[in-house]
């Protein structure tokens, strides 16, 4: 059955356009990592898990995405009564979706303690990221239950905007928490050559941290103001393909870490 209040000629059309960005986000990701294994191959272990299992589970995301895009476009094909946001591969969708933002603000929860030393920040962002996990299991798991899927969904909207707020706060705490750290450790390095390779990893902080909060936002506003359209659905679709955008290229530069008495160890990557 069709969600209430649903308008069709809002809802396939903004589903298609966030699954094709979705997908050509994949394909990025996919280049980038394909990147970062040739080129850094003595990495540790555990840092090339990492971006691997995000990309397994971004893989997954992706299938999903074009179940519901199927779903959407040919099993509802002449019967808008079948279109619907709470579908099964939609639901496996979120629950993959949390994971991969936790794994991906996980790897830079990580790089901000190794850089500011502050275990309050540490302990804020391992806050909000797990309370963003745990909202956003909670909602999967009510959308998995056929019955609701049938009846009507009928999570409250405080769970599902805390949980966005949550990764989206925990988000714009990393990026600033990183700017700021990569400034002051500029502003006291004792190497000046090095002040060009700190503008550059500002700059990548930046870009890279401000298209998840940016899209994030965009999906708590969407929620909000549009929640009868699949706006919103699309801008989450978008989500996770954005998370999975900036873990590869924010790995490459890993060997920055560990900072020393102001001095920076690089790796062939940042002295090319």
């Amino acid at each position: 059955m069709a969600d209430h209040n649903v308008t069709p000629e809002l809802t396939v059309g903004p589903a298609l356009v966030g699954g094709m960005i979705a997908s050509c986000l994949f394909g990025c990701a996919v280049l980038q990592v394909h990147g970062y294994y040739r080129h850094f191959p003595s990495d540790p272990k555990v840092l090339k898990a990492l971006v691997m299992v995000v990309m397994t589970l971004t893989l997954g995301h992706v299938i999903c995405v074009m179940a519901w895009m199927w779903a959407l476009t040919v099993s509802a094909f002449g019967n808008p009564d079948k279109i619907t946001i709470y579908s099964t591969p939609r639901a496996a969708n979120v629950i993959l979706t949390p994971f991969i933002c936790i794994l991906s603000q996980s790897f830079f929860i990580f790089r901000l303690f190794r850089m500011s030393r502050s275990f309050w920040l540490l302990s804020l962002c391992a806050v909000l990221s797990l309370l963003n996990l745990a909202g956003t299991l909670v909602i999967a798991i009510k959308a998995l239950n056929q019955s609701l899927v049938t009846n009507g969904f009928n999570t409250p909207d405080w769970l599902t905007v805390l949980a966005m707020v949550c990764g989206t706060t925990c988000d714009l705490i990393i990026t600033t928490g990183l700017v700021y750290t990569l400034q002051q450790q500029r502003s006291t390095s004792k190497w000046p050559h090095m002040a060009n390779l700190f503008d550059k990893l500002t700059l990548w902080t930046i870009e890279t941290g401000l298209i998840t909060s940016i899209t994030a936002l965009l999906v708590i506003i969407y929620y909000c103001f549009l929640r009868d359209t699949f706006t919103w659905a699309a801008a989450y679709t978008v989500l996770a393909g954005g998370e999975i955008s900036s873990v590869p290229l924010l790995a490459k530069v890993s060997s920055i870490l560990p900072y020393s008495n102001g001095i920076v160890y690089t790796n062939t990557l940042l002295a090319a």
